[in-house]
């Protein structure tokens, strides 16, 4: 035991006469631990910041949506107007302002929410290939481990199969 730490003492020693002999080396690796740690977080801060306005963005629109389409902002489902050119003029009008959204937003889950949610109103609109467009669109913005992307693609394979496309279904399901 006294061997162990005399021999313990001795490397304390060496190290602090190594550091006491290179202390610019020993400030400047620790100067750059301090700045890539600092440059973590604030990486991390802007990209949650972005991720909020993002969502946020999301959230206002389909407000809008929904008040457009003669709900109240606290409706869970959006109601279908008594008028279907009412109905058909703002599905129009909100699938454009998704997509844009969706585009902007572009590789985030709500980007490929804004997708999701612009394909469905395209589809509604009798348009099922722009609707698969969108749907592609917003599984390649997607990040591979994002639940997002399960979502789109379950939604893709239910279109190929309902339009008896059971290869490509079978692919969007994988």
């Amino acid at each position: 035991p006294a061997d162990t730490l005399e021999e313990l003492e001795s490397l304390g020693e060496r190290m602090a006469q190594w550091v006491g002999a290179n202390p610019i080396l020993v400030l400047g690796i620790a100067g750059l631990v301090l700045t890539l740690a600092a440059g973590v977080g604030g990486y991390r801060a802007y990209a949650h910041a972005r991720s909020d306005r993002a969502s946020t963005a999301l959230a206002a629109l389909h407000t809008e949506y929904v008040t457009a389409m003669g709900g109240k902002a606290t409706d869970s489902e959006v109601p279908e107007p008594a008028n279907p050119e009412t109905a058909k003029t703002v599905r129009t009008d909100f699938a454009s302002r998704y997509e844009q959204l969706g585009k902007e937003w572009n590789g985030t889950a709500t980007g490929s929410l804004a997708l999701l949610e612009a394909g469905e109103l395209r589809e509604k609109l009798g348009d099922g290939a722009k609707a698969l467009e969108l749907w592609l669109l917003a599984a390649r913005s997607a990040a591979g481990d994002s639940p997002v992307l399960g979502v789109i693609q379950s939604r893709i394979g239910h279109f190929e199969e309902d339009r008896g496309d059971f290869e490509a279904a079978a692919r969007a399901h994988d």
